[in-house]
């Protein structure tokens, strides 16, 4: 029963790993399909007739938790992106920037140069379609990126993007990431109409 214990501690203390709320509920239906008695099979349990009771749980619990701490040490490969864009947005947060290796200091206290949206529900459905319409691109944008953007969703998950103005049309990948997508020129013309009657003129890269 103390292996049981310190097991469980032990898996409890891995949940202080930083990740999203998605991947946090991703992770726990894993762990508990993972911990289940049935999926040791007949065979395993023949070859071991002395684990039994509380030994079989601990064992499971062990099990989980290493598979637990190797998903989740290290930053999921998965792509954000592609999961988070079903998401409705809360708001949309802009701030000017003239650096690859930069962001916006926070996404909680509004700074100067930040713009919210939060009350803005067309802003908010056209950064909802363009996260949907965008299409990845091999062109790789040579000039500085032009604004940050965080975009967070009902639920508390964040997506971070660089933005780049290439001739009226957005560019844009994730913070952390190097793929590029292109967003439709319609859209973003529409986009950067709303930036400048909000009062932040986007301006073009370089």
């Amino acid at each position: 029963m103390k292996e049981l214990f310190e097991d469980t501690i032990s898996f409890e203390k891995l949940d202080d790993i930083p990740r999203s709320k998605m991947q946090k509920d991703r992770s726990f239906k894993k762990i508990m399909e993972a911990a289940e008695p049935g999926r040791l099979g007949k065979k395993q349990v023949r070859q071991f007739p002395w684990v039994k009771g509380p030994l079989l749980t601990a064992a499971a619990f062990f099990v989980a938790a290493v598979y637990f701490y190797s998903q989740f040490s290290i930053p999921d490969q998965d792509s954000t992106f592609a999961e988070l864009k079903e998401l409705p947005i809360a708001d949309v947060i802009t701030a000017e920037t003239d650096s690859e290796y930069s962001y916006i200091t926070n996404g909680v206290n509004i700074e100067l140069n930040e713009s919210s949206y939060a009350e803005n529900p067309f802003m908010k459905a056209m950064i909802r379609s363009m996260l949907h319409e965008s299409a990845p691109t091999n062109y790789t944008p040579a000039e500085k990126p032009s604004y940050d953007a965080l975009i967070r969703f009902k639920g508390g998950d964040t997506l971070q993007l660089k933005l780049w103005n290439v001739n009226e049309v957005i560019y844009f990948r994730e913070e952390s990431s190097k793929e590029f997508f292109k967003a439709p020129e319609k859209l973003s013309r529409s986009i950067f109409k709303t930036l400048k009657k909000e009062g932040f003129s986007w301006r073009k890269a370089g």
